[in-house]
Order: C-alpha cells, then sequence, then structure tokens
C-alpha cells in the first residue's frame, strides 16, 4: 500500500495517474476500479472519484455505461491542431526555461536522454514513451509558470503522438535533444526554442509518415497532408 502524504490526496492521486496514463503504463481502454486505487494509497473512494473526475474532464479517462471508467483512447479529430498548439506551447516553454533552469534540471536531462539512448532497441517500447515524457516535463517545468505546465500537459495527453513509439524516432530524439541541453548550458533561448520546434516538427512529420503507411496498408488513400 502506497500511504499517501500530501495535503490534498485527490491532487496527488490524480498526480500519479495522469503520469500513468502518459507514459503508457496505464494503456488506452484499461478499466480503473476506484477500490483499488484507494487500497493502493490508503484513501478513501471520495479522492479516487474526484481525481478520476478531474481526469475525466482533461479528456484522459471515459465514463462508459455499464463499462465504468477506463483509459480513454487518443481521438483522432483535432490531432493536426494539437501538434500545432504543441509547436506554439512547447518551444515558448524551452524558451522560458532558459532563463531559469539550473545546473540540477541541466544534469537530469542529460540522465534522462542517457536512459533513452540505453532503452532505444529494447522490446518494452513504454520505457521510451515514459523517458521522453519525463525529459520534456523537466524542462518545461524549470519555467516555473503556474499555467503553461497543465496546459502542455493537456495537450500532450490528447495527441495520439504521446501514445505511439514512431519508427526511427527514439534515434534522431537523443542527438535532437542533446543539442537542446547545449543550447540551455549555453544560455541561448533563441536556439533553445528554435531547437525544440524542429524537434517537434519532426514528430508530427514522423506521425503523418505513420499515418500514411497504415492507410497503404490498409488498402485505403493516403490522408491528404495536414489531415488529422
Amino acid at each position: 500500500m502506497e500511504t499517501l502524504k500530501y495535503s490534498s490526496k485527490k491532487e496527488l492521486i490524480f498526480d500519479a495517474l495522469e503520469q500513468e496514463i502518459l507514459t503508457g503504463r496505464l494503456a488506452p481502454g484499461t478499466l480503473l476500479r476506484q477500490e483499488e486505487f484507494a487500497a493502493r494509497y490508503g484513501v478513501s473512494i471520495t479522492p479516487v472519484r474526484e481525481a478520476l473526475r478531474e481526469l475525466s474532464a482533461r479528456g484522459l479517462v471515459a465514463h462508459e455505461v455499464h463499462r465504468g471508467v477506463r483509459v480513454a483512447h487518443a481521438g483522432v479529430e483535432g490531432q493536426q491542431e494539437l501538434a500545432e498548439i504543441r509547436m506554439l506551447l512547447e518551444p515558448y516553454a524551452a524558451r522560458l526555461a532558459t532563463a531559469c533552469v539550473t545546473a540540477e534540471d541541466i544534469e537530469a536531462l542529460k540522465a534522462i536522454n542517457g536512459q533513452i539512448a540505453s532503452t532505444v532497441g529494447k522490446a518494452d517500447q513504454r520505457d521510451i514513451r515514459r523517458l521522453d515524457h519525463d525529459f520534456h516535463m523537466q524542462l518545461f517545468a524549470a519555467a516555473g509558470t503556474h499555467h503553461l505546465l497543465p496546459m502542455i500537459r493537456s495537450a500532450w495527453a490528447a495527441h495520439e503522438w504521446m501514445r505511439l513509439v514512431l519508427p526511427g524516432r527514439p534515434e534522431a530524439a537523443i542527438p535532437e535533444h542533446a543539442g537542446i541541453i547545449a543550447a540551455l548550458e549555453a544560455g541561448d533561448a533563441a536556439t533553445v526554442e528554435e531547437l525544440m520546434r524542429t524537434h517537434l516538427r519532426a514528430d508530427a512529420i514522423a506521425l503523418q509518415a505513420e499515418k500514411e503507411k497504415a492507410a497503404t496498408r490498409a488498402g485505403g488513400n493516403p490522408p491528404e497532408e495536414g489531415e488529422s
């Protein structure tokens, strides 16, 4: 049993479940039993129910009639919009973080990127999703903003890219991350911002290519450029 020692049990349960969903530990469609989470964290049903309600409001879980609460599937609608939102918010957050990042943050980012390098090629791809999520959130949290980070986390939750490990992207992301770290160390906010934008654009291109391959395998027409 994981006993929580926080002033708001609901908030910590929310954070824990959000992390598990975003990193793939809780896969889309997974049934979330309130009693199990209450027992795990040593709390009553009430904070668990409140946390699930907030997760539902953010689109991470879905209440299904006669099926309970399950981890939501990323929808196909609005995916291009979400990619564009990320390319607006995340480079800006990275730019802000440049002025605030500490030596400890830099070391943490280097350690995470090193872990990604050691994980590439392993069978369980969930670790790569988790580590990539951790890298980005470590950086954006350094900006110390109150509203920007929750907005970014919400966009990640809804964006289908987060649920996938795109072919070739983990290997390519390692030097891209390294470049961002080097610019952070140099205090070059403009370069950090541009490198983050380029990094995200490469993800979007890879996601579009994967959709086209899937459509071809299924015998359909490849989606038009920019189509969700």
